[in-house]
């Protein structure tokens, strides 16, 4: 996926002069210097754990209301 980042900002006018577009994937390593698998392995496991939390939350609920 691409995605449109400012690549010429003026601090004078407070706006960005020029913009590109670049991969999603690419800005990811250049910002946290991780890879994009190492960024999607790490969404999943957020994901692993929220779901998991939403299942011990239904259960809890399914055994408060016997």
């Amino acid at each position: 996926m691409k995605v449109q980042v400012c690549v010429d900002w003026s601090e004078e006018l407070g706006e960005c002069q020029r913009t590109g577009w670049i991969d999603a994937a690419d800005l990811v390593h250049s910002v946290s210097g991780m890879s994009a698998e190492d960024g999607l392995k790490i969404a999943t496991a957020i994901l692993g754990l929220w779901a998991l939390a939403f299942v011990a939350r239904a259960i809890a609920k399914a055994i408060d209301l016997r």
